[in-house]
């Protein structure tokens, strides 16, 4: 897997900022007009690219909501799978319960070991 670093730099700052591809981000992102934005793309191929993609989604209503719609979906899938994930951990831990209550182990000793409540051992 790829390490993401990530950099919180106040825009204003930049020109304090030492590495000269991060400060072309910068100007780039801090464009104020989209010929301003497309002078800061030049001559990068990525940046280009990202020039394109915003000067499209911004002119095109239609991809902009699907962007959205997009970004939205991603956010609900993510959602979903933690709560799956989570359920998954919560039934694994009532499992054990049982198991251990048809062993005949004390309900003090089951809620330590699964850090289920004594209500939900219960049930």
């Amino acid at each position: 897997m790829d390490d993401l670093e990530i950099h919180f730099i106040e825009l204003p700052k930049r020109e304090k900022v030492g590495d000269v591809r991060l400060k072309k981000w910068m100007a780039l992102l801090s464009s104020k007009t989209w010929e301003e934005m497309a002078r800061n793309a030049e001559g990068d191929e990525i940046m280009g690219q990202v020039y394109e993609q915003a000067r499209e989604i911004a002119m095109n209503e239609t991809k902009r909501i699907e962007v959205e719609n997009r970004e939205k979906f991603l956010i609900d899938q993510n959602t979903m799978e933690w709560y799956a994930r989570e359920q998954g951990k919560l039934e694994g831990k009532l499992e054990t319960a049982k198991r251990l209550i048809d062993l005949g182990i004390p309900i003090e000793q089951i809620i330590k070991a699964t850090e289920l409540s004594a209500e939900e051992i219960r049930k």
